[in-house]
């Protein structure tokens, strides 16, 4: 499994009752749903621009542990 099943488990099932939903993640998860209409595919560190929504991932690092963050933005 490419990520954590709780966190992408409705995927498969949204995309079947909104196929022009778009995923958004890193490469390898967007690539992992197949029937997905709409990408976009995020490294760390990048950003992804739909609509009047912005979306980045990024790195937070503390002395206890380190966080991988999604950030949005309404533009």
């Amino acid at each position: 499994m490419l990520a954590h099943g709780d966190h992408i488990a409705d995927v498969e099932e949204v995309l079947q009752h909104y196929p022009e939903a778009t995923v958004i993640g890193q490469p390898e998860i967007c690539a992992y749903f197949k029937s997905a209409q709409n990408k976009d595919d995020v490294n760390l560190g990048g950003s992804a621009k739909i609509d009047d929504l912005k979306f980045q991932w990024f790195r937070l690092i503390t002395q206890v542990r380190f966080l991988m963050e999604l950030t949005v933005e309404c533009l």
